[in-house]
């Protein structure tokens, strides 16, 4: 049976392109660019002020930002300015920040299927999730917190100490580096296994 929210992404395990957009409402503000996101763990949402099916998904977005502190920028696809405020007064603004992608040269790079999508993208700048349709209320804890805690695993890993060999007996049971193709192959096989829930 045809799922959309299973297609593919060429985007997926790859760094997230380059952009740079000026933020809603910010018009002396410096532009936003994925860069100044790095060393942390964020969730680009793709929406749209004339997207039916982003008003199905606005109180989960909403929720999301109630419930933990992970940056959540909304990128206003092909969207003009006025219209985009408009929405977020009636529906309300989850986001950090809002950035505009009017021509959808953005989203033309990250491969927007459609509106909504929602891309999960790490600490290094990596995609490792893309979401078609609306979130819901799950978003968090079956997309988000696996790489939150991938990440964190990874940088314990890194930054345990090296030069005591009893610290490195102690911490080399319970923690292992992760690569990248490994946190890739585990965010897709959760992924997999709630699929079949």
């Amino acid at each position: 049976q045809y799922d959309p929210r299973t297609l593919p992404s060429a985007k997926l395990g790859k760094p997230v392109p380059s952009f740079y957009l000026p933020i809603l409402g910010q018009d002396k503000a410096p532009a936003f660019t994925p860069k100044s996101m790095h060393g942390q763990v964020w969730v680009l949402n793709v929406f749209a002020s004339w997207c039916a099916a982003c008003v199905q998904e606005a109180s989960s977005l909403i929720l999301f930002k109630q419930q933990n502190s992970v940056p959540l920028i909304g990128l206003a696809y092909k969207d003009a300015p006025v219209d985009t405020q408009q929405w977020l007064a009636k529906f309300g603004n989850p986001y950090q920040q809002v950035v505009t992608d009017m021509a959808g040269n953005v989203g033309i790079d990250l491969g927007v299927y459609g509106v909504p999508e929602t891309y999960v993208i790490d600490a290094q700048g990596i995609i490792r999730y893309r979401h078609v349709g609306p979130v819901d209320n799950q978003f968090y804890q079956q997309h988000v917190l696996p790489i939150i805690n991938a990440q964190t695993s990874l940088k314990r890993a890194m930054l345990a100490p090296s030069n005591s060999a009893a610290a490195v007996k102690q911490t080399a049971p319970r923690l292992k580096i992760l690569t990248d193709a490994e946190i890739e192959a585990r965010v897709k096989a959760l992924a997999e296994e709630l699929r079949c829930l």
